[in-house]
């Protein structure tokens, strides 16, 4: 249409002084389309891009826990994943507000990436990852399925759809490549990434 649009305003309630800057975001694009957006003060809102306002509001823990550093819908559109910066992830479906399941990463640091893996071989398997490690876990029970712990610290984390490799960005001059055949069924040639 050629124009911009109404941008996303974060709404504070009466009295409340804590900031509410976003640190992430995801989008339900597969199904209802409600952004949600992870705030530094704890709480997450939802946002329907239509009438480009709040509909709804989450807090998914007491404020001592930190800020929401990640996010990531289940393509179901009713699950989110959420991690924050006391290096803890929960997972809640959207029509409760006390989350299915709820795990410590294990080092206390902040949640910088969480991931549902959703391929034919796995279905309940969810990646997360702070700066010193990568854990792949069951949604359902919190069973540890298996961890990668890279010799340098993490900056980001991003799994290539369906092929069983997981990339990172690390402090380090080049990227970490790991390949776990459980999560998917690489075609790809080693020669792919370089």
């Amino acid at each position: 249409m050629g124009r911009f649009l109404k941008p996303y305003e974060v709404e504070v309630e009466g009295g409340d002084d804590r900031d509410h800057s976003i640190n992430t975001g995801s989008i339900a694009e597969q199904t209802h389309g409600l952004f949600a957006a992870g705030l530094s003060s704890g709480t997450i809102q939802f946002f329907d891009p239509r009438a480009r306002s709040r509909v709804g509001i989450l807090s998914p823990g007491k404020t001592s826990e930190g800020e929401i550093t990640a996010l990531q819908y289940h393509s179901n559109g009713l699950e989110l994943a959420v991690g924050n910066s006391s290096g803890v992830v929960k997972i809640f479906d959207l029509r409760s507000p006390r989350p299915l399941l709820e795990k410590e990463q294990g080092y206390g640091l902040p949640i910088r990436k969480v991931v549902f893996l959703e391929t034919s071989n796995v279905e309940n398997q969810i990646l997360t990852a702070d700066k010193k490690i990568i854990k792949i876990w069951d949604r359902r029970s919190g069973d540890q399925f298996t961890s990668i712990e890279p010799s340098k610290d993490m900056n980001d984390v991003e799994v290539v759809p369906r092929s069983g490799y997981i990339l990172t960005a690390q402090e380090s001059s080049r990227m970490g490549i790991w390949h776990v055949p459980q999560i998917g069924t690489s075609k790809l040639t080693d020669s792919f990434f370089w």
